[in-house]
């Protein structure tokens, strides 16, 4: 019988420590911490990540005095992450959800940090449904910031379109293989999506290439305010 996806990743954050990326997003902190954006106040601000995957984003949000929630696919993900936090001392409350169904209440949150998981909603209706649901849990004035995959990242190497934004994967050498994804063009088609849910949008790019053309990594990178 075919695993799922999610217990592919469950597999995946159950590896040993010393095997998970431990450390946060580059683009993250310089969001969080540089003049890149307009001045973030951080401190007790609730902060929602979806998808948290290992947590690796956690230790900057408790540097920030940021109040931590998550949500990831599964409960054996939320308590093995929540456990391993709470022996550093770092308060977490971490729930069972996915983009489309987040178990928490309307105008909770602060800022919502969706780090490449939004385009795990394989179709345009999902996509839709998930920014509907951001929305619902921040705050007025909340910030969504998101990164999702780009044209010339390199899981999209050997798949193809199945139709319009919907994005098979084909590279046997990663465990997504056979899975379907909804990938933006371009930044345009981003920007006039998310004006639909939030008053002001912002699209930039972030593109790496350290010496080796599997492993390309390109982002489109948003800030959404409501």
């Amino acid at each position: 019988m075919k695993e799922s996806l999610m217990e592919k990743w469950i597999k995946f954050y159950s590896k040993e420590k010393s095997k998970l990326k431990m450390y946060p997003s580059e683009e993250l902190i310089r969001i969080f911490k540089g003049n890149y954006v307009e001045k973030l106040h951080t401190e007790s601000k609730n902060i929602l990540d979806i998808g948290f995957g290992n947590g690796e984003n956690f230790i900057l949000y408790n540097d920030l005095g940021m109040n931590i929630f998550g949500v990831e696919i599964s409960e054996k993900i939320c308590n093995q992450v929540h456990n391993r936090f709470e022996k550093l001392g770092i308060k977490t409350v971490l729930k069972e959800g996915t983009n489309t169904n987040i178990p928490f209440a309307e105008n909770f949150f602060d800022y919502i940090v969706s780090w490449n998981v939004i385009h795990y909603e394989n179709t345009e209706e999902s996509i839709n449904i998930a920014l509907k649901e951001y929305r619902r849990v921040l705050k007025p004035e909340g910030m969504l910031i998101l990164a999702t995959v780009g044209e010339n990242h390199s899981i999209k190497k050997y798949g193809y379109y199945i139709e319009k934004n919907i994005f098979l994967v084909k590279r046997k050498d990663d465990f997504r293989y056979g899975h379907k994804f909804y990938f933006f063009e371009n930044e345009k088609e981003i920007y006039d999506l998310f004006k639909k849910y939030f008053n002001t949008v912002k699209v930039g790019r972030s593109f790496q290439n350290l010496f080796n053309e599997d492993k390309i990594l390109d982002f489109f990178l948003v800030i959404a305010k409501r």
